[in-house]
């Protein structure tokens, strides 16, 4: 694969008014073995591409820019939307499927028929650790330990034609439509109940939609005329930015900085957009190169792929230094558990069991934080140790004699990529195939900021029970 360098980079500017900071700056540009579709951050770090083509339909972009393809077996061309998952796997949705993959082994991908998305797009992970999408006048609801029974939710929309789907900080799903007969945005809760719809302030179909801090939601609506983005708060439209030339918004994701990262088609350019509404063209891509779909990266990075219609291969332009220049770790606050004696639930971490015996099945954990952060949620269990010092460590021959104390073992850490503010958490007692035994625990959480900044531990006490 060839690569070259971007060599002029227009628009310098402060992330934080008084904050002086090196501006972001487009530093390459690389080229995918085929037309790409839709785009993600793995939990490995790496860029993940679905591309359009049977073999191979997945590519690998490391943070170096070196471009692997892979062919799946499993998912050919139809494949679109993905997202990295709440297993550790990168989940995908095609004509009439979704599909799962280890990053580690693509061409170990498997998938589930789901007729129910017949056109499939952008699919995304609720608050409730289920996937969620949406296709046609549906949004679909998918468990990841069982994707066979996932749940079709209808619209309830007239003229609804599902695009992209965002899970906003608030717990919803906002579902864009793609239909400029009705165009707007689709609420839907985790109890999958949809609405009230939102009436777009124009017609025309609505295209990306990526959620921002205390429920925001922005959103691209690229066919309007004049073309325009805008931001959802509180259920209420901001007045949108209107372009005052064509520049066909499409892509949208929210970026380290804090604020939303647009790909622009036409004329090919990056735009950003603060969550009070203020919008700057951030820097031109080369010309014709068709910016379409965006997604944030790992290191302060945000990626966008490069359509270029008619070619038979996209690119990857790789925007660098999009940072917040913060030295406060991620803060937690108000840590709940709906039950702090429960039993294991039947299914995964990922679901909620309905409670059948006298100890209810599972248990949320809740929260709020500062700042989007990656959160790290150790399950610990309750053991004896020894006191060595200050610390309570494992029994050893040598401390025999020292005081028992009470010492946690980690036995699983779960990780999500969460937002600023209210944040649930669903744990049924089991973590993959472990299921966990009866006894005492906690949860030991952490978070890590994209400057690095990490905050120290909070724990929350639970016990689970046989019966």
């Amino acid at each position: 694969m060839r690569s070259f360098m971007l060599a002029a980079i227009a628009g310098l500017f402060l992330l934080v008014p008084g904050a002086a900071q090196a501006a972001p700056v487009a530093d390459g540009v690389f080229d995918l073995p085929d037309q790409a579709k839709r785009l993600a951050l793995g939990p490995d770090g790496n860029i993940w591409v679905t591309l359009a083509s049977a073999s191979p339909d997945l590519a690998r972009v490391a943070p170096d820019g070196t471009v692997t393809p892979f062919t799946s077996g499993q998912f050919g061309a139809t494949v679109t939307g993905i997202t990295a998952g709440p297993d550790g796997n990168m989940w995908v949705t095609g004509t009439n499927f979704a599909g799962k993959f280890s990053p580690a082994n693509p061409a170990g991908a498997t998938k589930t028929t789901i007729n129910e998305i017949g056109s499939a797009n952008g699919i995304v992970v609720g608050q409730d650790g289920n996937l969620w999408t949406g296709s046609d006048g549906n949004v679909v609801k998918i468990p990841p330990a069982n994707p066979a029974g996932y749940v079709p939710i209808p619209s309830g929309v007239a003229n609804f034609s599902a695009r992209e789907i965002a899970s906003a900080s608030d717990g919803r799903l906002w579902v864009a439509n793609g239909d400029g007969a009705n165009a707007g945005l689709l609420p839907v809760t985790l109890a999958g109940v949809p609405g009230p719809y939102l009436p777009a302030s124009a017609p025309e179909a609505l295209q990306g939609v990526a959620a921002g801090p205390n429920g925001q939601i922005a959103y691209s609506q690229p066919n309007a005329n004049p073309q325009r983005i805008g931001l959802v708060n509180n259920n209420t439209l901001a007045p949108p930015f209107i372009f005052p030339a064509p520049a066909d918004p499409n892509g949208v994701t929210f970026g380290q900085d804090g604020a939303y990262w647009f790909a622009l088609s036409n004329p090919s350019a990056i735009g950003r957009y603060t969550t009070d509404g203020v919008y700057a063209k951030f820097a031109d891509m080369p010309a014709n190169s068709f910016p379409r779909r965006i997604s944030q990266g790992a290191n302060n990075t945000i990626w966008v792929i490069l359509e270029r219609p008619g070619e038979l291969f996209s690119r990857i332009a790789r925007i660098s230094g999009v940072e917040n220049p913060d030295v406060l770790a991620p803060a937690y606050s108000g840590l709940k558990l709906t039950n702090t004696k429960f039993r294991v639930g039947k299914k995964s971490t990922a679901l909620v069991a309905k409670a059948k015996k006298k100890a209810k099945a599972g248990t949320t954990l809740s929260y709020t934080l500062s700042e989007i952060a990656t959160t790290s949620i150790a399950v610990q269990k309750a053991t004896t140790g020894r006191k060595s010092g200050t610390s309570c460590v494992k029994p050893t021959k040598s401390l025999k004699k020292a005081k028992k104390c009470t010492r946690y073992a980690v036995v699983k850490t779960l990780t999500r990529l969460q937002l600023a503010g209210a944040n649930k958490v669903s744990f049924s007692g089991r973590i993959g195939k472990t299921k966990l035994k009866a006894g005492k625990y906690r949860f030991s959480v952490t978070g890590k900021d994209a400057n690095g900044n990490t905050s120290l531990p909070v724990t929350k006490a639970f016990t689970i029970v046989k019966k």
